[in-house]
């Protein structure tokens, strides 16, 4: 499937608004702001099947928030800001839908997949839009310093 795969945030516009019109603490926003700086090194890795869609988030090479979720049931999941709300996956061609149902708020995520490019909208309440950008990655593209150091520092610690 199109979706399968990693993929490396390039560009976020946005991401703080929206999580702010869906209720996310303002003390949760600032000590997640990584959450939306391409230069953190945000992937996403992204499996698809028949049945469910699974998303584990990294930042630096820690996992952030990692779900799978049903493709067209709702079902209570804890949302990426830790708080719990319900989720109803659909797919259509190249977009993945997700609707976020939490206390007081309703949310849509759009993944849309154009050959190695992935677009991730997010629409809170009052038209909030945040826009994550992300690029499919392969084992050839050149090693960031984050990922040195990364790879570095675990060495030294075994």
């Amino acid at each position: 499937m199109a979706f399968n795969g990693t993929w490396k945030m390039t560009s976020s516009e946005g991401v703080a608004a929206f999580s702010k019109s869906i209720g996310t603490p303002d003390e949760e926003i600032a000590k997640n702001m990584e959450f939306g700086n391409p230069d953190a090194d945000n992937i996403e890795e992204l499996n698809v099947t028949a049945d469910s869609v699974t998303l584990k988030v990294s930042i630096g090479g820690k996992v952030f928030r990692e779900a799978t979720v049903p493709i067209g049931k709702e079902s209570e999941e804890v949302a990426m800001d830790l708080r719990p709300a319900k989720h109803t996956v659909t797919i259509d061609g190249n977009t993945i839908t997700r609707i976020q149902k939490g206390a007081g708020y309703e949310a849509t995520i759009k993944r849309t997949v154009e050959g190695d490019v992935m677009t991730v909208v997010m629409t809170g309440p009052g038209g909030a839009v945040g826009t994550r950008n992300t690029r499919e990655s392969r084992a050839s593209e050149p090693v960031t310093k984050q990922t040195l150091l990364f790879i570095r520092i675990h060495v030294h610690n075994k």
